[in-house]
Protein backbone atom coordinates (compact mmCIF):
# COMPACT_ATOMS: atom_id res chain seq x y z
CA UNK A 1 0.00 0.00 0.00
CA UNK A 2 1.22 3.49 -0.86
CA UNK A 3 1.69 5.84 2.08
CA UNK A 4 -0.38 9.04 2.12
CA UNK A 5 0.28 12.01 4.40
CA UNK A 6 -1.58 15.31 4.07
CA UNK A 7 0.70 16.96 6.68
CA UNK A 8 3.83 15.95 4.73
CA UNK A 9 2.38 17.26 1.46
CA UNK A 10 1.43 20.54 3.17
CA UNK A 11 5.02 20.84 4.43
CA UNK A 12 6.41 20.18 0.91
CA UNK A 13 4.15 22.95 -0.46
CA UNK A 14 5.80 25.42 1.94
CA UNK A 15 9.24 24.70 0.46
CA UNK A 16 10.60 26.54 -2.61
CA UNK A 17 10.86 24.88 -6.02
CA UNK A 18 14.16 23.02 -6.34
CA UNK A 19 14.78 24.60 -9.75
CA UNK A 20 13.74 28.26 -9.46
CA UNK A 21 12.92 28.81 -5.76
CA UNK A 22 9.36 29.83 -6.64
CA UNK A 23 6.19 28.60 -4.88
CA UNK A 24 5.94 24.84 -5.11
CA UNK A 25 3.65 21.86 -5.20
CA UNK A 26 4.55 18.22 -4.49
CA UNK A 27 5.94 16.19 -7.39
CA UNK A 28 5.69 12.45 -6.68
CA UNK A 29 8.82 10.53 -7.74
CA UNK A 30 8.43 6.84 -8.42
CA UNK A 31 11.49 4.74 -7.56
CA UNK A 32 13.22 2.81 -10.37
CA UNK A 33 11.27 -0.31 -11.24
CA UNK A 34 8.05 0.98 -9.66
CA UNK A 35 5.46 -0.35 -12.14
CA UNK A 36 5.19 2.78 -14.31
CA UNK A 37 4.01 6.34 -14.12
CA UNK A 38 0.33 5.44 -13.67
CA UNK A 39 0.96 4.32 -10.08
CA UNK A 40 1.46 7.30 -7.80
CA UNK A 41 4.41 7.03 -5.45
CA UNK A 42 4.24 7.44 -1.70
CA UNK A 43 3.70 11.00 -0.46
CA UNK A 44 7.06 10.63 1.26
CA UNK A 45 8.68 10.41 -2.19
CA UNK A 46 7.81 13.99 -3.19
CA UNK A 47 10.03 16.87 -4.14
CA UNK A 48 8.94 20.54 -4.28
CA UNK A 49 8.54 21.89 -7.82
CA UNK A 50 6.66 24.92 -9.11
CA UNK A 51 3.86 24.34 -11.63
CA UNK A 52 6.18 25.10 -14.60
CA UNK A 53 8.90 22.70 -13.49
CA UNK A 54 6.37 20.05 -12.39
CA UNK A 55 4.88 20.07 -15.89
CA UNK A 56 8.36 20.01 -17.43
CA UNK A 57 9.35 17.03 -15.25
CA UNK A 58 6.40 15.06 -16.61
CA UNK A 59 7.10 16.15 -20.20
CA UNK A 60 10.83 15.38 -20.18
CA UNK A 61 10.79 12.25 -18.06
CA UNK A 62 12.56 11.57 -14.80
CA UNK A 63 16.13 11.03 -16.02
CA UNK A 64 16.23 13.90 -18.52
CA UNK A 65 14.73 16.35 -16.02
CA UNK A 66 17.19 15.22 -13.32
CA UNK A 67 20.17 15.72 -15.65
CA UNK A 68 18.94 19.13 -16.83
CA UNK A 69 18.61 20.49 -13.26
CA UNK A 70 21.26 18.41 -11.48
CA UNK A 71 18.75 16.71 -9.19
CA UNK A 72 19.57 13.42 -7.50
CA UNK A 73 16.05 12.30 -6.61
CA UNK A 74 17.02 9.70 -4.02
CA UNK A 75 19.36 12.08 -2.17
CA UNK A 76 16.80 14.92 -2.17
CA UNK A 77 13.96 12.63 -1.04
CA UNK A 78 16.08 11.15 1.77
CA UNK A 79 17.14 14.63 2.94
CA UNK A 80 13.59 15.98 2.88
CA UNK A 81 12.38 12.99 4.90
CA UNK A 82 15.22 13.48 7.40
CA UNK A 83 14.46 17.18 7.82
CA UNK A 84 10.72 16.50 8.22
CA UNK A 85 11.29 13.83 10.88
CA UNK A 86 13.75 16.01 12.84
CA UNK A 87 11.48 19.07 12.91
CA UNK A 88 8.68 17.21 14.71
Amino acid sequence: MTERSKPYLAWIRRLPCLCCLGPSEPHHCNPKGHGGEALKASDYRCIPLCRKHHTEAHSLGKETFARRYGIDYETVIAELNRIYRERR
